[in-house]
């Protein structure tokens, strides 16, 4: 187990691989929603609706391991073993769909199109005051020091030390784009200069071979090489990248959803499955197995993400064998075991969680009727899903609409084709 465990590489690598599967979006015209969410919205006047939610069956993006517990993001929100899966809602944290996630031993760390929220317990939410504004790039917990987490944004690389506030620790001289970090603490900033695609590892500029305007930083492995990926589309182009310089894995392949390395063996996740390589990606077999998205190893064996949508929201195998074919997957948690959130009213999660159980318990399969599972909120002078602000007073009519509004978003959002 400990030998199946150490091969294992990019614990890491935090929520970018949080990121949905991209999808083919084909939407709907709903006249009543759309009135009920604009009426909501003018008459609350407070600004856009704190809701950002997801209709339809839920998903697991990433498996977050560094807190000691293992905590998942989710379509529908962050859930942790610690926490006996107890829902925190996404809209509690300000974040868009699929964010950038870690969580270190003391705190949750969130990145959104508006800042950095950071949370030590799960309930009480607060956007960092040297970010707020920023657009959040990545977000990713330090492999040498658990309590650390690098920030990167396209003014630069920012660094969070324990409960401290971000710290600017690097401007690098091109258009950040996405980071990533091996096992030796070193880091690898990717982005552009100009229209090429470059990477910087310590003292040393690599061009990068690929035109593509998305560049994302996968994975490392044993021997100190970066997997970075370059979407085009339906198709990816995975290139290495270490001192030698960088060298094109695989020219043109399906949609890549992770990349392992194990040992001397590359694993590369698809939606059909996994593809295998034993000669240093030299070649490559067809994708075999069971599909998952993601693959973490930690104390309990490894985990990994379903290939959501669907009711299983993580998978675990005490060891895996060296052919994908002859892995062996558990259902580890369902999204009905879920629970559902009991952050007192006053809190940033009381303040909204309460009010969208309803919809996210039916979706998550928690609940399925109206029952004396679901709680019995009151809107107080705290509390509201559609308060101005995560901690102001609503209105009950200004309450009524904006969960209506919150309705009509989810109902929206459920027809939204994957």
């Amino acid at each position: 187990m400990a030998a199946d465990k150490g091969r294992l590489q990019g614990a890491d690598r935090q929520a970018h691989k949080g990121r949905a599967p991209a999808r083919t979006m084909r939407r709907e015209t709903n006249p009543t929603g759309a009135l009920i969410t604009g009426f909501a919205l003018m008459t609350l006047g407070a600004g856009p609706l704190p809701a950002h939610a997801h209709g339809g069956p839920p998903s697991t993006y990433d498996v977050l391991l560094g807190s000691g517990s293992v905590s998942l993001v989710t379509s529908h929100g962050f859930f942790s073993e610690d926490a006996d899966w107890e829902w925190i809602c996404e809209e509690a944290t300000s974040a868009d769909l699929a964010p950038s996630s870690a969580r270190t031993p003391s705190r949750w760390l969130v990145g959104t199109s508006e800042g950095l929220n950071t949370s030590s317990e799960g309930c009480d939410w607060t956007l960092d005051p040297g970010l707020e504004g920023t657009y959040i790039l990545r977000v990713m917990q330090d492999v040498l020091n658990p309590e650390r987490a690098w920030v990167a944004t396209q003014e630069g690389l920012w660094l969070v030390d324990g409960e401290e506030d971000a710290l600017l620790e690097m401007t690098p001289d091109l258009s950040l784009r996405h980071m990533g970090q091996r096992a030796d603490g070193d880091l690898l900033l990717v982005g552009f200069e100009g229209s090429q695609p470059t990477a910087l590892l310590g003292d040393q500029r690599i061009p990068l071979p690929a035109k593509t305007g998305r560049i994302e930083v996968v994975n490392s492995d044993m021997q100190g090489r970066f997997y970075v990926r370059f979407p085009a589309g339906f198709q990816d182009r995975l290139i290495r990248v270490s001192e030698d310089g960088a060298e094109v894995v695989l020219e043109s392949t399906d949609m890549i959803r992770d990349v392992v390395a194990m040992g001397e063996d590359l694993y590369v996740l698809y939606r059909d499955g996994v593809a295998w390589s034993s000669d240093d990606g030299v070649t490559w077999s067809e994708p075999v197995g069971e599909p998952i998205t993601c693959l973490r190893g930690g104390s309990g064996g490894f985990y990994a993400c379903p290939p959501g949508p669907g009711p299983t929201a993580l998978l675990v195998a005490p060891s895996l064998d060296r052919d994908p074919a002859s892995w062996v997957w558990e259902t580890a948690l369902n999204f009905s075991d879920v629970t559902t959130n009991t952050c007192p009213v006053g809190t940033t999660a009381g303040n909204q969680c309460p009010y969208l159980w309803r919809i996210a318990g039916e979706e998550l399969g928690a609940i399925t009727t109206e029952s004396e599972d679901t709680p019995q909120v009151n809107a107080t002078s705290n509390s509201g899903c559609g308060a101005g602000s995560r901690h102001a007073a609503p209105t009950g009519f200004a309450v009524l609409l904006a969960c209506l509004g919150a309705l009509a978003v989810r109902s929206a959002r459920s027809r939204i084709s994957r």
